[in-house]
């Protein structure tokens, strides 16, 4: 499965997540998705190109629990998958209660990248 979020500003997500499903479908590239916010995490079976969805970024993603150690696991797997970057930004959103703060786990992600870099 290939992994990606997009950013999606219309009001009415469900509707635009369905349209991208239909036309990701009609491509012959079968999808499922999950939104978050103003986000969209999308699966896909077939890699996704920037000119497959109209009008939106495309990005990498992955999906991983709440748990510091699985943040940190997956990403270190999908960082391995990835071109060496000059620099790069850790942010942090998080809802909820957690056992770590945004900056202790920006720093502990910011540390996975440069263990595989």
């Amino acid at each position: 499965m290939n992994s990606y979020a997009i950013l999606v500003e219309e009001k009415n997500k469900k509707k635009a997540c369905d349209k991208i499903i239909l036309s990701l479908t009609k491509k012959g590239n079968t999808s499922k998705y999950r939104i978050f916010g103003k986000i969209i995490f999308l699966e896909c079976q077939k890699k996704l190109k920037k000119s497959d969805i109209e009008g939106t970024e495309i990005f990498d993603s992955v999906m991983c629990s709440s748990d510091r150690d699985d943040i940190y696991e997956k990403l270190k797997t999908f960082i391995g998958t990835k071109k060496k970057a000059e620099s790069f930004a850790i942010r942090v959103h998080r809802k909820g209660n957690h056992n770590y703060n945004s900056t202790n786990l920006a720093r502990d992600i910011a540390g996975a990248v440069f263990e595989k870099w």
